[in-house]
């Protein structure tokens, strides 16, 4: 492509070369540069790019595309200068400054790879908990009626034609739209994917064209200094997705459903078309009248909700959940799901409303969630002598509250609850899974999580605060296996020992470092080592 074809739709200014060069890729990273490729500098969340552009250039970039967030004023389009302080430029190179990044890159990268997120029907799903479950249940739902679908989300990205782990729950917007291109190469037709209120803080959705977006809940979590740096900001950011979706599809019982709703009227109102509402219950007059003066463009379908009560399932091995999902119209939709917990209720509501909006079979996406497993959300990863050992994500209060909640109903022996908590983030959510799980755990392990570059001892300390508060039994273990080695042999029939925070993950993160640390192997080991015989959920 022509470089000049790039800038299409976009406010930019050349200050050096000309556009005339052919243009074989665009690039966010330096390390990924090859000859003819353009490197796109930027501001990320950790470094600024503008340090990388010396590298960029010796490994051949044809040019570099800089957002004025990172240029510096001093320089004032002034290419001399400013390769004065990174080496040289070739004579057939070009320097373009960019204005508006947040929409311009995704611009830039449709006009090169095409608006592949029009070729797809694409579903994004944001929230603090359930974006992982959901978007996994959507893509069974979606494969099931025979649509080829490719995932984008925490644990993993699935192009359709290789699976990879993944970095960040939203890739950057530069290589978000590369996978988006290459799902249309390898023939899908559909893609999921989980939007974080980062990845749509740092532009990394922009020029993304959602059909459906889905909203599970929220409550007060990546607050930091890293991170968001009030709720309301947290709860803005959210709702600004739905500006780039056709429908959205929203948790009324959520709270925060109103502001959601808010937020979509004065973000999206042009171009969503429709909000289908989900829930528990069906909505009172008052919330239906408080949601609605917020949205006076278009109508809100309140389409489905439970009706009469939860039931517990079994599938032989592991609980899981009965119910019945009212339609619009009166159908009763029957929704079996072998994972226990209300929240995965709502999880397959949301599902279920998408499905409907997308026009499947009720039955077909009703039969689709039955079997449904998520690595590492309320994953039962063995049995041992009666006792029950589940692996979940759970990494915040309120997340670590649902599942031993959950917990709780099921099963009527001792909860163990094994965990620890990330370094760099709020100290307060250590304190608060302290408090929770001394508040709902019948003994608390304490041991260690992804430390990150602070001290182990001292997010331990930080979490013992919240135990201590709460008045709990519990001990340290900072070794992780050791400390999933004392849940399990000390559980006896009708226990359970839940290791939480980890979850999908298979490494641990100590300073800067990752280390190779799968808590199924480990319970395997444990298990072996044990003499057992009982590995991964049953008994030989």
């Amino acid at each position: 492509m022509r470089a000049e074809c790039l800038f299409s739709g976009i406010r930019y200014e050349l200050i050096k070369g000309s556009l005339d060069a052919d243009i074989c890729d665009i690039v966010d990273d330096s390390r990924q540069v090859s000859p003819n490729a353009v490197f796109v500098c930027r501001r990320g969340a950790v470094t600024n790019g503008r340090k990388y552009i010396g590298d960029a250039i010796s490994r051949g970039a044809a040019g570099i595309i800089i957002t004025d967030e990172v240029w510096d004023s001093e320089d004032v389009y002034d290419a001399d200068s400013m390769s004065g302080s990174l080496g040289y430029y070739p004579d057939d190179f070009f320097v373009v400054v960019m204005h508006d990044k947040r929409y311009s890159i995704g611009r830039l990268c449709n006009n090169f790879w095409g608006y592949p997120s029009r070729e797809l029907t694409v579903i994004g799903v944001t929230g603090t908990k359930g974006k992982t479950t959901v978007t996994y249940m959507m893509k069974k739902v979606l494969e099931t009626c025979g649509c080829k679908t490719g995932l984008i989300g925490t644990i993993e990205v699935d192009d359709c034609s290789s699976q990879v782990q993944s970095v960040n729950t939203t890739p950057g917007v530069v290589q978000l739209h590369r996978i988006l291109h290459n799902m249309v190469s390898n023939g899908a037709r559909c893609c999921v994917m989980e939007v974080s209120s980062q990845g749509i803080m740092l532009g990394r959705v922009s020029g993304v064209d959602f059909d459906i977006g889905i909203f599970t809940n929220i409550s007060p979590d990546h607050i930091g200094k890293n991170e968001h740096k009030t709720f309301e900001e947290y709860i803005r950011w959210k709702s600004t997705m739905f500006s780039m979706c056709r429908y959205a599809v929203i948790n009324m019982d959520d709270v925060y459903a109103p502001c959601i709703c808010n937020g979509i009227q004065v973000n999206g109102a042009k171009k969503c078309s429709g909000v289908i509402g989900y829930g528990m219950n069906i909505w009172s007059k008052e919330l239906y009248d408080k949601i609605s003066e917020h949205m006076p463009v278009y109508d809100i379908h309140f389409s489905l909700y439970i009706g009469d009560q939860l039931a517990m399932a079994y599938n032989g091995i592991t609980p899981g959940t009965e119910c019945e999902c009212v339609m619009p119209d009166g159908d009763r939709v029957p929704i079996h799901i072998d994972m226990p917990g209300l929240f995965n209720v709502y999880n397959a509501l949301a599902v279920i409303a998408a499905g409907d909006v997308l026009g499947f079979p009720r039955s077909t996406v009703s039969k689709a969630l039955e079997d449904i497993c998520v690595r590492g959300r309320m994953e039962c990863a063995a049995v041992y002598r009666g006792a029950y050992v589940y692996i979940d994500y759970a990494h915040n209060p309120v997340s670590l509250e649902n599942v031993l909640k959950t917990l709780r109903s099921y099963f009527g022996g001792k909860i163990f609850c094994v965990f620890g908590c990330g370094g760099n983030r709020a100290k307060s959510r250590r304190i608060g899974m302290g408090m929770v799980s001394g508040k709902m755990a019948d003994l608390t392990i304490v041991t260690n999580d992804n430390p990150r570059f602070e001290d182990p001892e001292a997010i331990m300390d930080d979490i013992e605060d919240g135990l201590n508060a709460a008045g709990a039994e519990y001990i340290r273990i900072p070794d992780r296996k050791k400390a999933i080695r004392y849940g399990i042999v000390h559980a006896v029939a009708g226990d359970v020992v839940l290791l939480a925070g980890k979850g999908h993950e298979t490494y641990q993160d100590v300073m800067g470092h990752r280390t190779h640390m799968d808590e199924r192997e480990l319970i395997g080991q444990i298990l072996e080592e044990e003499d057992a015989g009982v590995i991964c959920g049953r008994d030989n």
